[in-house]
């Protein structure tokens, strides 16, 4: 029964490398041979392109934040561009194929940690803007509260001063009383909190436009930044696939304030005077926003990619160099033909 099943199981696993190969050779094909061939060409080039519309959507309408409708026309007919040039243009399907191993070497790296890095200070930038914002409004109402706790304690100082006054008046031979120092009647309190709201709506609006500033930088940072990681991906595969046809050798090439408390001890006058003023009071506390999950999601996920391409970068320029010879058998066996001249040649130089 055993041997029965491991039959059935390399059956279906010989079977479906067969399968496999047969479709990698159509597509790695020059030109298709049949019409089985065109169809099945066709085939693999609209679920390539679909495949690859639907993630442009996805990135286009959830992480750049672009409206559903735009973002569905750019990537209809970003598909069928590519279903277009996939089926009629055969380097293009070699370039575009070897896109994947290409983030396994250290160009890919490379752009993954800028993208990391420009994903962080861009959305980072204006988190830290609205903390800010919201400690201003904290100190606003902090400050508030403290002139008005200090101005309010006035009331407390002059019933001290009244005290020492009494007392000092039944001091014999101690008759100049104009000596105790007198408070200014009525306060403006009115005013100072005016010119206090005025100073904090200025540094508000400051604030604000500030982070419209940076929201709307961040937004077309973020975009081109995108079209950017494209182009360059896009790029070093053409550049690789350019470097294998022309040159036979190589491969290719970021507290509380304790107030006042007077002590008249002129006789026996005992009694303390106290005002506290809370700097920090609790209705003034407002939270403040930490970075966004998925930012750090982002980030992360780009840093650990960074760091498993540098575990398979062998790997992953053989599989570029492998793409490359099934697309172009020929030119990898005039290059087989070369290096192996070149060995020989190395081998009987000292012998003659």
């Amino acid at each position: 029964m055993a041997q029965t099943s491991g039959s059935l199981m390399s059956f279906f696993v010989g079977k479906t490398k067969a399968t496999l190969n047969i479709i990698w050779d159509v597509y790695s094909k020059p030109t298709p041979c049949n019409l089985k061939e065109v169809f099945g060409l066709i085939v693999l080039c609209l679920a390539i392109s679909g495949s690859t519309g639907g993630l442009l959507y996805v990135w286009m309408n959830f992480t750049l934040q672009y409206d559903p409708f735009p973002s569905l026309i750019t990537a209809a007919v970003s598909g069928s561009t590519l279903a277009l040039v996939l089926f009629l243009l055969h380097p293009m399907r070699c370039a575009f194929t070897i896109i994947l191993p290409s983030l396994g070497t250290k160009q890919g790296r490379k752009i993954l940690i800028s993208t990391a890095l420009t994903i962080l200070a861009t959305k980072c930038i204006p988190n830290m803007v609205n903390n800010v914002s919201s400690v201003v409004v904290m100190m606003k109402c902090s400050t508030q509260v403290a002139v008005e706790g200090i101005l309010n304690s006035t009331t407390e100082i002059k019933s001290a001063v009244a005290d020492m006054k009494e007392i000092l008046e039944d001091i014999p031979d101690f008759t100049d009383t104009e000596t105790i120092p007198h408070l200014q009647q009525g306060t403006n309190i009115y005013e100072m909190m005016q010119k206090l709201e005025k100073v904090s709506k200025e540094l508000k609006a400051d604030i604000s436009t500030q982070q419209k500033v940076l929201e709307t930088t961040s937004n077309v940072v973020q975009k081109v930044i995108a079209v950017a990681f494209i182009l360059l991906l896009l790029g070093g595969s053409v550049w690789y696939l350019i470097g294998y046809l022309t040159d036979i050798l190589l491969g290719g090439a970021i507290g509380d304030i304790v107030d006042f408390f007077g002590s008249a001890n002129v006789k026996t006058m005992r009694k303390d005077y106290s005002y506290v003023i809370p700097m920090l009071p609790p209705r003034c506390v407002k939270e403040l926003s930490p970075p966004e999950q998925s930012v750090l999601v982002t980030v992360g996920a780009l840093y650990l990619t960074a760091f498993f391409m540098t575990l398979v970068e062998v790997y992953a320029r053989r599989m570029r160099r492998k793409i490359c010879t099934s697309f172009y058998r020929k030119r990898e066996e005039q290059r087989v033909q070369y290096l192996l001249a070149k060995v020989l040649k190395k081998r009987e130089g000292p012998v003659n």
